[in-house]
């Protein structure tokens, strides 16, 4: 958790404004709570360890590949978008990135092609979103989503423990 908001206070720092770096910093201890939440759900319903670590290796791969970072959720079938729907990274990743864009007024993106450099036109922030398939007022239905997303693991693991007893291996 202290490396994840180290980390998340160093990305901030390019937020638009304070109370948007504060989301992006509030996003990303989120984002590793539910992750870690998770977790202790797939290592309390799996019957061993290898079994524990596989399927968080799994699951943390679908949530890499459906969260909306290399592809549009939007591109995927209905079936995909609804597993993507369904894991917190696509959560996460739509709150860090609206917290991160949402209220710039120009942003630059700079490519460099040999020893020369080339800046393009100005975009607003919220053209990024939009490229996304965000919406700038998304925000806080995505951190909602995060602290159910945990509640719910919690709840599970707590579940499973409570009427299957507590591992024996």
């Amino acid at each position: 958790p202290v490396l994840t908001a180290g980390l998340a206070l160093a990305v901030a720092r390019g937020a638009p404004t304070a109370a948007a770096g504060l989301g992006f910093v509030a996003a990303a201890l989120q984002l590793h709570y539910a992750f870690a939440a998770l977790g202790r759900c797939l290592g309390a319903l799996a019957p061993s360890d290898s079994v524990a670590n596989a399927a968080a290796s799994l699951v943390l791969l679908f949530n890499l590949l459906l969260c909306g970072f290399f592809a549009d959720p939007d591109d995927l079938p209905a079936a995909w978008r609804r597993v993507a729907r369904a894991l917190p990274a696509a959560s996460g990743y739509e709150a860090l990135v609206v917290h991160e864009f949402s209220g710039i007024p120009e942003l630059y993106l700079t490519s460099k092609v040999g020893a020369q450099k080339y800046r393009s036109a100005p975009l607003a922030g919220d053209a990024v979103l939009r490229c996304f398939g965000f919406d700038p007022t998304a925000a806080p239905a995505a951190h909602l989503r995060l602290f159910l997303f945990a509640v719910a693991y919690e709840f599970l693991t707590c579940f499973v423990f409570f009427w299957f007893g507590f591992e024996s291996r």
